[in-house]
């Protein structure tokens, strides 16, 4: 299923890919948003979702994370580009390349998260702390090769 409203395309092999673009939200105490999805792929989450066609990944990261959260887009830097084979979604891929940002809570960090419909429970963890739960397959992987720099910032 070819989806035109999102950044896609074919590889080599003729493996389908689309472009998701994700948020580290850090607060005051050094921990990251994460919440659980309520839909397919299942598992604890960063605020992320589609690029959406002829949308840079920064607006798409910007986007998602105030849809999701309820929480604007301030400072937010740019962290890695990473392709990620067997990553599946509902929208037909099995594949994406995952474009990650990074920025601070703000003022109100915890209090201010509204989730989104794709959202229940957000929790504020350390990596360590996350990577003791149900990640998603993509952001395990993210977080996995991210971990020292989502240290440093």
């Amino acid at each position: 299923m070819l989806d035109p409203a999102v950044t896609w395309w074919t590889d080599e092999d003729g493996e389908y890919w689309h472009e998701t673009a994700g948020v580290f939200v850090r607060d005051a105490r050094g921990r990251f948003l994460f919440f659980d999805r309520t839909a397919f792929p299942f598992g604890l989450t960063i605020p992320a979702g589609h690029v959406e066609r002829d949308e840079t990944p920064h607006l798409a990261a910007a986007r998602e994370l105030e849809e999701e959260t309820g929480l604007a887009a301030r400072g937010l830097k740019f962290l890695a580009r990473i392709p990620i084979p067997g990553d599946g979604c509902r929208r037909g891929a099995d594949a994406h390349v995952w474009q990650t940002y990074h920025c601070e809570a703000g003022d109100g960090g915890e209090a201010a998260v509204r989730l989104g419909p794709e959202g229940v429970t957000a929790v504020w963890l350390t990596p360590a702390e996350a990577l003791e739960r149900p990640l998603t397959f993509a952001v395990r992987t993210v977080l996995v090769m991210q971990r020292q720099e989502l240290a440093t910032f």
